[in-house]
């Protein structure tokens, strides 16, 4: 799913291993970003898209940690 594959980037980003759990992503991705991890849990890990809009507003939003996160990892 969006949500697994963002949860599999972030993971690589992070240098964490392929057998992460989502639980050590959202924790280091909320570590590295200053985020929420109750937000971070949130978006990786919430209820499924009911619509076509919800869906685009979440795929936006995980490109949005994404590039967050590559800049706090790798600040230009």
């Amino acid at each position: 799913t969006l949500r697994d594959a963002t949860v599999a980037r972030l993971a690589r980003t992070l240098g964490l291993g392929r057998r992460a759990s989502a639980d050590e992503v959202i924790a280091a991705t909320a570590a590295t970003t200053g985020r929420d991890p109750a937000a971070v849990r949130a978006l990786l890990l919430g209820t499924p898209a009911r619509d076509d809009r919800h869906l685009v507003r979440l795929s936006d939003e995980l490109l949005r940690l994404e590039h967050e996160l590559s800049r706090s990892v790798r600040p230009s």
